[in-house]
């Protein structure tokens, strides 16, 4: 994909992934959100089959991006819960706190982040609440897009 800047072409690294079926997270338990589909992933940051919880940046792709993921959430009781959004599996780059309702709710996030050679980020749901929760699926219910800027 590229897209026309002052008479020359500039290539940027675009990545939309998205749940396609329901994921229960269980009573008191926090779970990576599976990603099993993708509208678009021109630098191959994420893998449909393989680590489908992951996008995963190779050296040709490191640098600075803009992070957008929106969880949409369904639970059989109201609790609190958080949405976290982790590098490596180690770092927490985000945590939005989510109060879980009987109802869907959606809960958006946006940061910049900056990753290096092999560097993953992946969404996780916290789950609070002693039942369990279902994360929604769809295009626009629950993805993350990443959009690199440098």
């Amino acid at each position: 994909m590229a897209t026309q800047i002052s008479g020359g072409t500039k290539r940027f690294t675009a990545t939309k992934v998205y749940a396609t079926s329901d994921q229960v997270i269980g009573a008191t338990t926090t779970a990576a959100i599976n990603f099993d589909e993708e509208t678009r992933d021109t630098g191959n940051l994420h893998d449909k089959v393989v680590n489908n919880t992951r996008m995963t940046f190779p050296a040709s792709q490191a640098g600075t991006y803009m992070l957008h993921a929106v969880v949409n959430i369904t639970g059989a009781a109201a609790g609190d819960g958080k949405i976290l959004v982790k590098k490596n599996n180690a770092a927490t780059i985000m945590t939005i706190d989510c109060q879980i309702k009987t109802a869907p709710r959606t809960r958006t996030c946006f940061n910049m982040i900056k990753v290096v050679a092999d560097d993953y980020i992946e969404l996780f749901v916290q789950n609070d609440l002693g039942s369990a929760v279902t994360v929604n699926n769809g295009l626009n219910l629950t993805y993350v897009i990443v959009n690199k800027l440098e």
